[in-house]
């Protein structure tokens, strides 16, 4: 990961091609990459995989299967999310 990015858990194009696939995942990466050479994409953003495993996750295992991908739904759902995290996301947007 780029220091530039740190422990800044919401990136846009520019952060999330610095952080690499590891840190955004796949897509986001290849989006970043994509927008990188001037090809237009729609504005975008992009949680850290790290924020998702610590707040969408909660310490419990990713779902394996459509039954357990409905009840993480439902979990995920339910959750509060900081008001810190919301405001990075909304100032990101």
């Amino acid at each position: 990961m780029d220091s530039a990015v740190g422990s800044r858990r919401v990136l846009g194009p520019a952060a999330a091609l610095a952080a690499g696939p590891e840190t955004v995942g796949g897509k986001a990466y290849n989006l970043a990459r994509l927008a990188a050479t001037g090809v237009r994409v729609p504005r975008w953003v992009v949680i850290t995989a790290d924020a998702f495993e610590q707040f969408a996750l909660d310490g419990h295992a990713f779902p394996q299967s459509a039954d357990d991908a409905d009840a993480f739904r439902s979990q995920v759902a339910g959750r509060t999310l900081p008001a810190d995290f919301v405001g990075e996301v909304s100032e990101a947007l």
